[in-house]
């Protein structure tokens, strides 16, 4: 891989796998509330909190060796991103409405949610299918590794669940 993806991208590249995915988040929980099994409270919060861990997992990743690093400039940088900002301002502004102050708010963000992400979807896919070339010269690892190792996470991760019990969001 070293030879094919710079330091740079590869710590890139793991910090977005380490990362929460908020779409599949939405997508996860609008089908489990389809199933009558609503998410708790909490599980958004976690969503933004684990979110910062991953962006500087990643910037570490990419600049590890490197000496002189900046680290107070690289923790603000990762704290002033757009993704940081949207997910802590958009948890201070439910914390502070509450429901009945977001109510007016839902066709917005609730019931256009759904076609809001298939622009957002469609344009990540054109966005995709116009870099095609920078993914051939990175090689047959770039876009085999994340395929193989999501469809073997299940294998692992199936066993250890049915271990433990989880509350049902009631």
């Amino acid at each position: 891989m070293a030879a094919r993806v710079s330091r740079a991208d590869a710590g890139s590249i793991a910090g977005h796998y380490g990362s929460v995915s908020v779409v599949t988040f939405a997508v996860g929980t609008t089908y489990l509330a389809r199933l009558g099994h609503e998410a708790e409270g909490y599980m958004t919060v976690l969503l933004v909190l684990l979110e910062f861990p991953a962006l500087v997992i990643g910037v570490l990743l990419a600049r590890r060796g490197e000496t002189g690093t900046p680290w107070g400039k690289v923790l603000h940088d990762v704290f002033a991103g757009k993704s940081i900002v949207l997910l802590l301002g958009g948890l201070a502004i439910g914390w502070f409405a509450s429901p009945g102050g977001i109510a007016p708010l839902d066709r917005l963000f609730f019931d256009l949610f759904k076609g809001v992400l298939a622009f957002f979807l469609l344009e990540m896919g054109l966005v995709m299918a116009s870099r095609f070339d920078e993914l051939r010269r990175a090689g047959p690892f770039l876009p085999h590794s994340p395929s193989s190792c999501r469809c073997s996470q299940p294998a692992w991760a199936w066993p250890r669940a049915c271990c433990w019990t989880f509350p049902s969001g009631a």
